[in-house]
Order: structure tokens, then C-alpha cells, then sequence
């Protein structure tokens, strides 16, 4: 009897142990951190295999409230007159539809087809990154046709682009081309005047013959505004950024690395310096109460976020931060090849901002804008693992991409 208790055992044993799911185990050790740019981790805290909270989606691609558009009537002769009449019978005013005309003009010309060799922004409205996959997943293979694209534009506005839906009831071209230039197209280094030059030439062609003649088109190219005043005083690199005369240089330029190119070791060592000496050169900067070191040529661009922090008033407590560090290419090492070794790179709150696949994480989209808005790309938007605590300078005007 002794002998069948045990088999019996040994069954339900067998059993209760293939009810178990495997445990998951992934290759993150202190040299896999290393050599992936991680400057900072705790190898006793578990590893998250959870999706990402809702509270941490930060665009629109994200978005599962996609509808794929219908067929729609458009009235004109040509694509600009198609796009005026449009808007209008969504509710823009003349003057609001102008604005929004003269930013589109200068962006695609109207062309729905138009792609920028370089950046890879598409359509009428030269969209561009998360938003681009957002038109390309709502649209399918209509996605490159003028009744999507617009359709499309309808949809930001009434989703992920909702406060560039004030533009409509604008009647002054001037002010709508200013503010759907600063809330909808965001475009970098690019400032107001040919948009507004073009937007004041549609609105009175429009209030004197409602209709946009292919000849008269001919004439945007070299129009010029008037009366167009002082601009806002907003930073170059993004709308809604708040200017710092300190990061006065920041021009970021949108890619695979996050909102720039990230530098290989010797694009580093050319702009900062030998790794070997470039620890002299940090100084510190006050974070809003963390005294970080950080490169000098990048120092003006990081006070820039904190002042922006300031006064947008953004709540969010950091608890742990750093910035440069190097400490050489052995085994659990972060190496040269890190931002962090030439003082370009800063870490937040790593406790609640893990590296990871997939997981949870705390980084506020308010925060993450505000880095972005003075050249700073964000490790949650690299396109294979994900360093959610780590920001890099990449305002720096180089070209190419790294996934």
C-alpha cells in the first residue's frame, strides 16, 4: 500500500507542477545593462513582463479609438480648393480655414502624396513619427488619399489634437496660421512668416472670389506677410515649448532614437570630447532641487526643461536623478559608447522607470514634453527595449537614424 501512496503522490505532484506556468526569465544582468547605455539599476528589483498603465500613453498610436473613415464628397477644382471647403463645412471660419491653408501650403503644397526625403513626414500635413503610424493604421491603403487625410485631421482634433481645435472659430488669418502652426503642426527650427504670408493671400482670394484658381496658386511661393507683428516668444525646436535664452541652439530633429539621431561613439567624442578628459569640463545644474553634472553644451538646454517644469507648473516629485558618469568598458561598465560617459544624458526616478520590454512606468507625458521640446529624446520611445528613466541630448543637427 506504502508503495501506491507514493506513485499516487508522485502523480499529483507531476500534475500540480505542469499547471504551473514556466517562470520568465530574461538575460538582464549587470553586463547586458552595461552594454545597452542603462547607467543606472537595482538587480534585486523584479523584472515587469506587465503592459504599459493607461495613465503612461503618450500619442497617438497608442490610441484604440480608431475608425476607418468613409467615403466622402469633396468640392472643387483642385486639391486647395477641396481642402478650403472642407474645413469650412466643418466648421472653420473663412479666415480660420485660411490659416490652417496657409500652413498646408507651405508644409505638401496640398499634395497628399508629398514625403520629405529626409525626416520621412508625409501627406498634406507633413505628419511625422508616432502621428504618421497613426494615419497609415486609421487610414489602411487609403491612408495616402486627400478624403483620408482629412478625414484624419477631423479625427486629431477630436481625439489627440484637441486643443488645435480652438483655431476654428479664429476669424483673423494671421492669429489661425500663428496657432494651428503652434498647436497642430509643431514643425521644428521653422518659424511663422511665409504660413502667415500665405494664409492673408487665400483669405482675401477666398472673401473676394471663393475659389482658389490653379493660377493663383502659383502665386503663394513668393508672398509676403503684413502687419504680421512681434511673434510669440516660443523656443524653436517645438510649439508650446517656453523660450530659455540659454538653449537658444536647440533644434531637434525628429527620428528613430526618439526626437533625434543618437550619436555613435566617435559623433560623441567629436562634439564633447575624449571620454579620457571630458570629466573637467561638467558643471552642475540645478534640477529643481537635484544638483546634476552634465556637459556644458548641453547644460543651457537641461535648465531649459527645468524652467519650463516651472512654469507650466508640472507635478511630478523626482526622487532620484544623475547625469555623468564613466567609470570604463569592463564587464558591468556603461562604456564609451553611453551619453552618460560625455555628460549628454540624464536619468529619472529609475525606481519607478524601469529598462525593460514592457512595463509599467511613472514618467509623466508632461515631462517627457518638456524634455523633448529642448532636444532631449526619451529612452520610452526606442523601438525595441525600452529605457523609460533615461533622457539624451540629440538637439544636435546631425543626420540618420538608429533603431
Amino acid at each position: 500500500m506504502l508503495g501506491y501512496r507514493i506513485v499516487a503522490v508522485i502523480i499529483i505532484a507531476t500534475l500540480i507542477a505542469n499547471l504551473i506556468p514556466p517562470q520568465i526569465v530574461l538575460g538582464i544582468d549587470a553586463s547586458f545593462y552595461a552594454s545597452n547605455n542603462i547607467y543606472y539599476y537595482d538587480d534585486r528589483a523584479p523584472i515587469s513582463t506587465c503592459d504599459t498603465g493607461d495613465n503612461s500613453t503618450t500619442n497617438s498610436e497608442n490610441s484604440n479609438d480608431f475608425k476607418t473613415p468613409g467615403s466622402i464628397a469633396l468640392k472643387g477644382v483642385n486639391n486647395a480648393e477641396k481642402i478650403m471647403n472642407f474645413l469650412i463645412e466643418q466648421g472653420f471660419s473663412d479666415s480660420a480655414a485660411a490659416g490652417v491653408m496657409g500652413n498646408l501650403s507651405v508644409e505638401s503644397n496640398f499634395v497628399p502624396t508629398a514625403l520629405n526625403p529626409n525626416s520621412g513626414a508625409f501627406g498634406i500635413a507633413q505628419w511625422l513619427g508616432s502621428r504618421k503610424s497613426a494615419l497609415q493604421k486609421y487610414g489602411g491603403a487609403s491612408y495616402n488619399t486627400l478624403e483620408t487625410q482629412l478625414q484624419f485631421m477631423m479625427h486629431e482634433l477630436a481625439t489627440t489634437e484637441k486643443a488645435s481645435a480652438v483655431v476654428k472659430k479664429i476669424t483673423d488669418a494671421t492669429q489661425a496660421a500663428k496657432e494651428w502652426h503652434r498647436l497642430f503642426e509643431r514643425a521644428p527650427g521653422q518659424g511663422d512668416e511665409a504660413r502667415i504670408a500665405r494664409a492673408q493671400k487665400i483669405d482675401a482670394e477666398w472673401k473676394s472670389r471663393k475659389s482658389l484658381s490653379d493660377s493663383f496658386l502659383k502665386t503663394l511661393q513668393g508672398a509676403t506677410a503684413k502687419n504680421t507683428g512681434t511673434p510669440a516668444e516660443t523656443d524653436e525646436c517645438d510649439s508650446g515649448a517656453v523660450a530659455f535664452g540659454e538653449c537658444t541652439a536647440t533644434k531637434p530633429y525628429y527620428g528613430a532614437g526618439g526626437n533625434g539621431h543618437q550619436l555613435s561613439q566617435q559623433e560623441l567624442t567629436k562634439i564633447y570630447g575624449n571620454p579620457n578628459t571630458v570629466a573637467s569640463k561638467m558643471v552642475s545644474v540645478d534640477f529643481n532641487g537635484k544638483s546634476v553634472k552634465i556637459h556644458p553644451l548641453v547644460a543651457g538646454c537641461l535648465k531649459a526643461v527645468a524652467n519650463e517644469i516651472k512654469v507650466k507648473n508640472i507635478t511630478y516629485t523626482i526622487k532620484e536623478m544623475g547625469g555623468y558618469r564613466r567609470d570604463g568598458n569592463g564587464v558591468g561598465q556603461i562604456g564609451d559608447r553611453s551619453y552618460h560617459s560625455y555628460g549628454a544624458a540624464v536619468d529619472i526616478n529609475w525606481s519607478t522607470n524601469p529598462y525593460c520590454q514592457s512595463c509599467r512606468y511613472d514618467m509623466p507625458k508632461e515631462l517627457i514634453t518638456a524634455f523633448k521640446n529642448h532636444g532631449w529624446s526619451w529612452g520610452g520611445d526606442w523601438k525595441s527595449v525600452k529605457d523609460y528613466m533615461h533622457f539624451e541630448y540629440n538637439g544636435t543637427p546631425m543626420s540618420g537614424g538608429k533603431e
